[in-house]
């Protein structure tokens, strides 16, 4: 999931990303984020996902070939406000 902003994505070879993985672990921590029910189908996931929000690498945005999917605005916001939290 990108979560650089638009603005850097623009001027930047590089994207910033987060992990998401439909492996789900048996006590999730303050590292992951459940992805709602509601959501899987617009973010483009086929099963119940949780991003890893300490998972975070820079992309050559080349290496970026598609969107699958997008996040609700609300949702988004919470995933950002748990990666600030971290760091």
């Amino acid at each position: 999931m990108v979560i650089s902003s638009d603005a850097l994505n623009v001027r930047s070879d590089d994207v910033l990303v987060v992990a998401i993985t439909s492996q789900i672990p048996a006590k999730p921590t303050t590292e992951d984020f459940m992805i709602p029910s509601g959501d899987l189908v617009a973010c483009g996931l086929p099963k119940p996902s949780v991003v890893r929000v300490a998972k975070i690498a820079a992309l050559h945005r080349q290496l970026v070939i598609k969107r699958i999917g997008s996040m609700r605005e609300p949702v988004l916001g919470r995933v950002l406000a748990q990666v600030r939290q971290l760091f």
